[in-house]
């Protein structure tokens, strides 16, 4: 029997997750699973049970349904150790699902992870769009913590300057191909969300917005509502901007079209990206992408067992034509992921070559997990 643990935010309540304790109220058997995985909702089942803006930083903590307070997910001495973790974190490239597994393996492990702290906006996050960390006086950075999994502007050194120095950090990220990355934005951010500003109502006029947009000027701009903004850094070469492209070269387009430049950008970037201290997995390859980064850092198999976050079906009639027009006008992000494409299979046909048998297995077993995961999640919130 699993108790169940709560999520705490001020006088409120929020169902969390189960985790083996003691608990006399609201035990509920979750089986296995669950009880391995030991997290807050937004970690384990990908449920925004607790909307991180609408609380102060801090206010929010687990609780155990009765005065156990024992608030450990579980002993850190019974998992591997693991290396502080960096992830860039770019939009629409399966990056939240992404986040929320690094997450849990620092719950499990008790471990610090880099919080949002309230920022001016436009910026939010960890100072998304502006420059990492974001408005942050309070917490200069000194070594302090052990995850970075939060959206942001990929600055490699900065970053470094606020986990632990020791073992070497992990850089991570995940990237999509351009053209379904771009309709996967115009679809959740203008489609749906009614991000309209910059962009417009049609793809016609989007896609005009994409190519002809210049970066002077605010990153974001109000909508109609005043209350919601469009950033410039969704749709104009978004997965280069959330690596830190416009702000390496400057916030112009100038060098969009400049192969020398992005080669270098490509360079920098495969310092901690492309060597022993980092990775980068391809949203059409994540279960393969896990797989990769399970035996990079010893992982239990069943600590990647994720359900995929922000998955939105599309409410627009999408074709190759459609993602032409956008791999056109995104020649960075085009860059980028054919970079790392190379990449991604020249690891995968080495581990391949020499563990085969055994990645078929996990990656058999990986979808198991993953499917008995969503149908857990389908049983607690229908």
């Amino acid at each position: 029997m699993a108790a169940l643990r709560l999520w705490a935010c001020g006088a409120t309540f929020h169902i969390a997750s189960a985790a083996a304790l003691s608990c006399s109220e609201g035990e509920l058997e979750l089986g296995d699973t669950m009880l391995l995985l030991q997290t807050s909702p937004v970690r384990a089942l990908g449920k925004d049970i607790v909307d991180e803006h609408a609380y102060a930083p801090g206010t929010c903590h687990p609780v155990c349904s009765n005065s156990s307070n024992d608030w450990r997910f579980l002993n850190p001495k019974s998992l591997v150790s693991i290396p502080p973790l960096i992830q860039a974190k770019v939009h629409k490239t399966a990056g939240s699902t992404l986040s929320r597994i690094i997450l849990r393996l620092t719950d499990r492990r008790n471990l610090r992870t880099m919080d949002v702290v309230p920022q001016k906006p436009p910026n939010r996050y960890l100072g998304w769009p502006g420059p990492f960390p974001g408005d942050r006086p309070e917490d200069p950075p000194s070594h302090q913590y052990d995850t970075v999994a939060l959206h942001s502007v990929c600055a490699p050194n900065l970053m470094r300057a606020y986990v632990r120095t020791s073992p070497t950090p992990f850089f991570i990220a995940t990237l999509r191909e351009p053209g379904a990355q771009a309709l996967s934005a115009y679809n959740y951010l203008v489609v749906k969300s009614k991000h309209t500003t910059l962009s417009g109502d049609s793809w016609e006029s989007h896609m005009r917005m994409v190519r002809q947009m210049p970066l002077s000027g605010p990153p974001c701009v109000p909508e109609t509502d005043l209350e919601t903004m469009s950033c410039k850094g969704w749709f104009i070469n978004p997965q280069a901007h959330d690596l830190g492209w416009y702000q390496w070269v400057g916030a112009n387009r100038d060098s969009d079209n400049n192969s020398t430049r992005v080669n270098e950008f490509l360079l920098m970037l495969d310092e901690n990206f492309a060597s022993d201290g980092g990775m980068v997995i391809l949203t059409e390859y994540f279960d393969m992408g896990l797989l990769l980064l399970r035996r990079r850092l010893g992982l239990d198999l069943r600590e990647l067992a994720y359900i995929r976050s922000r998955s939105e079906p599309y409410a627009i009639t999408v074709s190759e034509q459609m993602r032409q027009e956008a791999r056109d006008a995104n020649g960075v992000d085009v860059a980028l992921y054919a970079h790392y494409n190379r990449t991604f299979h020249r690891s995968w046909a080495s581990e391949y070559a020499a563990n085969g048998e055994e990645l078929e297995a996990e990656l058999e077993d990986l979808q198991r997990l993953n499917a008995e995961l969503e149908a857990l999640g389908r049983s607690v919130w229908p």
